[in-house]
């Protein structure tokens, strides 16, 4: 078929079905094909050099670039440590049992998150054999500019960086791990991956998560219909939502809310709904009013804030104590999540329907002592609160325990770390929605004080709101 479509044109064999000499162009061009970065670069070379240093070393076949069966101790040790958010689609597992079951999405995650503190120094001492520890950092650097829109700052932040970063890597498994190691997907990542970004735009827009998720979209229309004719079942499934968006648009008062239909939505729905700000923040499920003890909470992580003077513009540090002849100047309702930006959730400790994730952990920045200096907590939200006061616009605020945190030293990426987490430095603080920064996801070794937090970014590779 293709020595006949691409036969040579010249002279008066020209034929309707042979490829023209301008669309040659366009195939002879490297980057007409493009990488498919997740397969090649996650499913390949990651899992490739991980079931290397991970295989069996039992008899004559130890190795000094293969991880130790100390090491695997740890490994699996904090396997069960490791506790995600609401934002991730499957929780990690553990990669010496369960890495053959891991699809694309895994190895992306394992990449970006979970290794950061699974292979990090376990009491001042590495985990990794130092080479592999080094080229791990080259491998991780690499693939992840490759594989988001917005790389975060521990990898690569250009084409040629990560180029650079994944040629030391490939310098190192041919060094070490010997030529069997430097298979095709190796190459392709190498040497494809600038030249494809110079031709066409950033790779990561091009990554097949956004083609998988399509995929997931046309397949969840067409499940549970017994049908012979899938792509006719998509098809109207597609025209009758177009249908209905375009009624919507042309005739806004003829169509009914979901409450409108079933009245009793409303009442389910519950009180005291907040409406979301101008930033598109809000405060979801019913506001509840404050107990004594919630109540006393809040008060102390106010005077607690008003004490570093961040008290926000407009309100005052005595705008909720009350007395006993006058209720306090603002009134307080309490909530248990919030969308964050109208693009986010979060949680509080006080939200119960997530029994195996925990959404609440942000890191915060305030700059404290004299002279200032930046100080870098781990917040962990009790719950939200909306202040309410006469003539003022309404402030939503989180009352959070703030743990003090520093990066732990040698991790393979940002990895926070506190030594006292049944302590926190603060056990009431409140914090203002535009000072929370990043949700992250917790590691806490049951029985002890010490806590990790990693930082992560959402599947789509989109910005997230913190």
């Amino acid at each position: 078929f293709w020595s006949y479509v691409l036969r040579p044109t010249s002279g008066p064999t020209s034929h309707q079905f042979v490829v023209s000499s301008e669309a040659r162009r366009v195939l002879a061009q490297r980057a007409a094909h493009i990488v498919p970065v997740p397969h090649a670069g996650m499913l390949g070379c990651c899992k490739d050099f991980w079931s290397y240093v991970l295989r069996p070393t039992s008899g004559p076949t130890s190795h000094q670039f293969v991880v130790s069966s100390e090491a695997r101790r740890v490994l699996a040790q904090r396997a069960a440590h490791i506790v995600a958010t609401c934002d991730f689609g499957r929780p990690y597992t553990d990669i010496l049992t369960k890495k053959g079951n891991w699809v694309m999405e895994d190895w992306l995650h394992w990449t970006e998150t979970w290794s950061v503190y699974i292979t990090a120094p376990h009491n001042g001492r590495p985990v990794l054999p130092p080479v592999v520890g080094q080229m791990w950092q080259h491998l991780r650097s690499g693939l992840l500019y490759f594989s988001r829109v917005n790389p975060s700052p521990d990898v690569a932040q250009s084409g040629v960086a990560a180029r650079d970063q994944l040629f030391a890597y490939a310098r190192l498994v041919e060094q070490h791990f010997g030529p069997a190691m430097c298979k095709f997907n190796l190459h392709v990542v190498v040497c494809r991956l600038v030249g494809q970004e110079a031709a066409r735009g950033r790779a990561a827009f091009s990554n097949e998560y956004w083609v998988e998720n399509l995929i997931q979209w046309a397949k969840d229309i067409v499940r549970g219909r017994t049908t012979k004719w899938p792509s006719l079942v998509l098809l109207m499934e597609m025209l009758a939502e177009e249908a209905l968006a375009h009624l919507r648009m042309e005739h806004p008062h003829l169509m009914k809310t979901f409450e409108d239909w079933f009245p009793p939505c409303a009442a389910m729905r519950g009180s005291n709904l907040d409406v979301a700000g101008c930033d598109g923040t809000q405060l979801l499920g019913s506001g509840y009013e404050l107990n004594n003890s919630q109540h006393t909470t809040l008060l102390e992580g106010w005077k607690a804030r008003a004490s570093h003077g961040l008290i926000p513009a407009g309100w005052f540090p005595g705008d909720l104590d009350a007395c006993d002849d006058e209720p306090s100047v603002a009134t307080a309702l309490l909530y248990k999540y919030a969308d964050v930006r109208g693009c986010e959730l979060l949680q509080s400790t006080m939200y119960l329907r997530a029994t195996q994730r925990k959404s609440y952990f942000v890191l915060v920045k305030y700059r404290e002592g004299t002279p200032a200096v930046e100080v870098t907590y781990v917040a962990k939200v009790l719950f939200f609160v909306k202040l309410h006061a006469q003539g003022r616009t309404d402030l939503r605020v989180a009352v959070c325990e703030l743990y003090r945190v520093q990066q732990h030293a040698g991790a393979v990426g940002v990895l926070w770390h506190t030594p006292s987490f049944d302590k926190p430095t603060h056990a009431s603080y409140v914090v203002c929605f535009d000072e929370l920064l990043a949700k992250h996801v917790a590691a806490l070794a049951p029985g002890g004080s010490d806590a990790w937090f990693i930082p992560y970014n959402n599947m789509s590779g989109a910005d997230r709101a913190f």
